[in-house]
């Protein structure tokens, strides 16, 4: 990434902010946080840590279809919602 748009300073916010609450329309953004309508900062942040900055990653930015792109962004999101013993995870490696 060019910029670390995961840390609130990149977007104009400070450490007194993170537990602001912030209400947002699941049913627009999709994935993790379309699983609840309020959000703190400091779960937003930890919600895409755990999703894009984890093992297991993704580009799929640069698709212009919006709804292919939504689809994918719903799943590498919602992925950090299970939890998965280490033989449920082999499907994935391999």
């Amino acid at each position: 990434m060019q910029e670390d748009v995961l840390n609130i300073d990149y977007w104009g916010f400070s450490a007194q902010d993170l537990d602001r609450k912030f209400t947002l329309d699941g049913t627009r953004y999709g994935g993790i946080l379309a699983t609840k309508n309020e959000w703190t900062l400091r779960e937003i942040r930890e919600a895409m840590e755990k999703a894009y900055c984890g093992h297991i990653g993704a580009e799929f930015m640069h698709i212009t279809d919006q709804p292919q792109r939504k689809w994918i962004r719903e799943r590498m999101e919602i992925l950090q919602t299970k939890k998965y013993f280490k033989r449920k995870k082999t499907p994935f490696v391999g």
